[in-house]
């Protein structure tokens, strides 16, 4: 697979969740095109099978972005993933 195919499907998963399941603030902009950062980075981290630590006010889509890309690419149902949260303590 080339390199320009790689490039195409990642834009392809991208715009799948950015469309379908999640809410999109663009907050970066690469070569010219607009993409939310936490959603993007998240993403390539998923796919390069390593870890992210996200920060950031609330509110913002971290915790939903991690969520979505896990069910989708690791094939776990949402509700796996959301009976599995621990929420902190205030």
């Amino acid at each position: 697979m080339t390199v320009q195919e790689h490039r195409g499907k990642l834009r392809d998963m991208y715009a799948f969740i950015s469309e379908r399941l999640y809410f999109n603030r663009p907050d970066l902009s690469v070569q010219g095109e607009s993409a939310n950062a936490t959603l993007l980075l998240s993403l390539l981290t998923a796919l390069m099978g390593g870890k992210a630590l996200i920060i950031g006010e609330p509110g913002l889509g971290k915790t939903t972005a991690a969520e979505y890309i896990c069910s989708l690419l690791y094939c776990l149902p949402l509700g796996v993933i959301w009976s599995g949260e621990v929420s902190g303590h205030p």
